[in-house]
């Protein structure tokens, strides 16, 4: 039972011993200041009292409610999709490996444009948003089977990716699994973006996948087709 007890305290607390300090000295100040004062009814007492009580509070329990909203609110939008491609893995990957295709299915995505070959200038334009620019670097490479990439750390919108490749059962083509992770920027477009990601971005990464296999599998029966018919036009 205190083990437990323990564990939830434990897990409440969210600022640093410095802070929880520091807040316990001026939150005794500021209660006894308020306290002391209270008897005149004015409003810089009773400020006071609260203020003090609140960061008291803080500092004895090392919870802060401002903070846990902030992390709420800033919290990382997370996407996972996997689907089956009738195409054959080296191709499959082989079209997402070149960065610059992405536009091609990503529609939130203007442009990238590979500075060589591990890193790269993305561009997106999200309704309601500025156009955002940032630069980012592939992490890590198996040809034909993973490709993982990340901003740098002077982004503007920080953001991962993750793509594992796999050859699906007989028949079937391809699977890919895809995992991609998007930070909202920070101050007011932060709020905005926030918003936005929350309740449009997994809709978005779903309809981009799937725009990937459409694209993948067309090109494949433009190509059979064009083959098909120039053989029998040979004959």
């Amino acid at each position: 039972m205190e083990n437990t007890q323990e564990k939830n305290e434990s897990s409440n607390v969210n600022i640093g011993e410095l802070q929880r300090l520091v807040s316990g000295i001026f939150g005794t100040a500021l209660l006894a200041s308020g306290v002391n004062n209270l008897n005149k009814l004015s409003t810089g007492s009773v400020l006071s009292t609260l203020a003090g009580s609140y960061l008291l509070y803080r500092g004895i329990s090392g919870h802060c409610h401002a903070t846990e909203a902030l992390h709420l609110k800033y919290k990382p939008v997370q996407i996972q999709e996997s689907i089956y491609i009738d195409s054959p893995r080296d191709e499959v990957y082989q079209v997402w490996r070149k960065l610059e295709n992405l536009p091609l299915f990503m529609k939130h995505l203007e442009e990238v444009k590979e500075l060589d070959s591990r890193h790269s200038i993305w561009k997106a334009n999200f309704k309601g948003l500025p156009n955002l620019e940032w630069k980012a670097t592939i992490v890590d490479e198996i040809e034909g089977k993973l490709l993982t990439w990340q901003s740098d750390k002077d982004a503007s919108i920080h953001n991962a990716g993750r793509v594992s490749f796999f050859d699906a059962p007989i028949g079937r083509g391809t699977e890919i699994h895809v995992k991609i992770v998007y930070m909202p920027p920070a101050g007011k477009i932060g709020t905005v973006a926030a918003r936005l990601f929350n309740n449009l971005f997994e809709r978005i990464i779903r309809e981009d996948v799937l725009n990937f296999k459409l694209m993948m599998e067309a090109n494949r029966f433009t190509s059979a087709y064009k083959f098909s018919h120039q053989a029998t036009e040979e004959v």
